[in-house]
């Protein structure tokens, strides 16, 4: 392995093995210590094998809106492949609490449809200040992800899938869709919905602090008078969504122009209140071209 190989790498399995990971850093970094190799990039390597050790131990940190620390880490099955995953979310109680409690909500409103069932986390566990979120498939985060339009198109389309049901069939709206509340699953074609701060009945007053929220920005302009969870609001953020996983990270989408398909950017930047309709929209959209499966690897 070369220094360059290490500088060009974006995650810890670029490098390591996940089984004998440990025995790798420690050959590595005594390789690459700079008091012992005089390339300029060494240092440049060591750092970044040192961020690896640490996401391999802890697992990858990021927050969102109302956790300041977030923990994703993946474990290891004995034959050296990967369990599905544990999200650990470190905040206040109460906010945990009613997302735990949302997550319940969501779980019963919807418990007789599988497809929907599929998207959700396949438990949670709260202990205080502390909410532990076990995934069913093996996922990734995506707000630091860029993908081709042949994936999005998919990842999206489960997007609205999830929310169409939940607001259909469950009546409610989940309120906080964003890249910090959904993982994506490449094996499964699928996605992980993993909080639920924010989810109360369709047109019911929103109470929660969506003020302070870092994509308030995405929220259409009129439930800052009406303050009632219309279903447009999900349908606004799974498109805004996933216009960040496309590049563009604003989530406004003006900038993808020529970049994608002219009808997949129309439909994206298309307004439209009734998430039904959005949703059968789009199925039209896929229609128009044979169905393929475009394998992900991340």
């Amino acid at each position: 392995m070369t220094i360059r190989k290490i500088l060009e790498s974006k995650k810890p399995s670029d490098i390591f093995d996940p089984v004998n990971w440990k025995e790798e850093y420690k050959k590595w970094v005594l390789h690459l210590h700079p008091d012992k190799n005089p390339d300029p990039d060494a240092h440049l390597a060591f750092q970044r094998l040192v961020e690896y050790k640490a996401i391999m131990e802890d697992g990858i940190t990021f927050s969102d809106e109302i956790c300041d620390k977030i923990t994703f880490k993946q474990e290891l099955n004995p034959d050296g492949s990967l369990k599905e995953g544990i999200v650990t979310f470190f905040g206040p109680e109460d906010k945990l609490k009613l997302s735990y409690e949302n997550y319940l909500k969501v779980y019963d409103s919807v418990s007789g449809i599988p497809t929907f069932r599929r998207y959700l986390p396949s438990e949670m566990e709260l202990n205080g200040g502390e909410l532990k979120v076990y995934l069913q498939h093996k996922s990734h985060l995506i707000h630091d992800l860029t993908l081709e339009e042949k994936h999005v198109r998919w990842f999206l389309n489960r997007m609205l899938e999830f929310t169409s049901i939940l607001n259909i069939h469950g009546q409610l709206t989940h309120c906080g869709i964003n890249p910090n509340s959904v993982l994506i699953c490449p094996e499964e074609h699928g996605i992980q919905v993993i909080s639920f701060y924010h989810t109360i009945p369709v047109y019911s007053p929103m109470k929660s602090a969506i003020g302070i929220h870092p994509y308030k920005s995405w929220y259409p302009a009129e439930i800052w008078i009406t303050k009632e969870s219309i279903p447009e609001i999900d349908l606004l953020m799974v498109k805004r969504t996933a216009l960040t996983v496309l590049g563009d990270k604003t989530g406004f989408g003006y900038s993808m122009r020529g970049k994608i398909s002219n009808d997949f950017h129309e439909y994206l930047l298309q307004h439209d209140e009734d998430i039904h309709k959005g949703f059968t929209d789009y199925q039209k959209l896929l229609d128009k071209s044979p169905r393929e499966f475009h394998k992900l690897e991340l």
